[in-house]
């Protein structure tokens, strides 16, 4: 069956579901919608990764220069056809797709958070762990109106970097 007959098959079932209707069939159709449901969502996925690479292989490409062939004029990337097409298509649903997959690295870093601060890994009250979770959770609010930079490492990798600075120097302090 391809994906619309089972669509079909699964509305055709449910407009006709009555007290006598196979039990069997009703299973077997659900587990084909639910798989099916399940390979689409990861098509999509891959979908949205692979124009999330294309978006930022052109936004590296503009940061370059371009060397005209006849006369060696230079002229920065940025300015030629294909960022500027790029730039300007909307991929409203590739960004949907991508703000879920935050979304779950979201929940699973709060969730890697909590789990060590259950086994005693991180030393904070009940109080400070719920704060600190909920902080992250905040995210999700932001990420449909989140831009690009936001999710690079920069930001995070200097903030961390200050902080190993100031505990190696409490350290050496001691």
């Amino acid at each position: 069956m391809t994906n619309k007959e089972l669509v079909a098959a699964g509305h055709a079932l449910a407009k006709a579901q009555g007290a006598d209707a196979p039990l069997t069939e009703i299973a077997k159709l659900v587990s084909d919608l639910a798989t099916r449901l399940d390979v689409m969502d990861s098509c999509n996925k891959a979908l949205a990764t692979e124009n999330y690479a294309v978006k930022n292989i052109i936004e590296l490409h503009a940061a370059g220069f371009s060397a005209c062939s006849a006369c060696g004029h230079e002229e920065a990337s940025e300015n030629d056809d294909v960022v500027f097409l790029s730039r300007s298509l909307a991929t409203p649903e590739t960004n949907v797709i991508l703000n879920s997959l935050r979304a779950e690295g979201i929940h699973f870093a709060v969730n890697r958070m909590l789990a060590a601060w259950e086994s005693g890994f991180v030393n904070d009250t009940p109080a400070q762990a719920y704060d600190i979770s909920g902080g992250f959770l905040t995210a999700l609010e932001f990420l449909p109106n989140a831009s690009s930079d936001e999710f690079k490492r920069d930001y995070l990798d200097e903030v961390r970097a200050a902080i190993a600075k100031q505990l190696c120097a409490a350290k050496d302090g001691e």
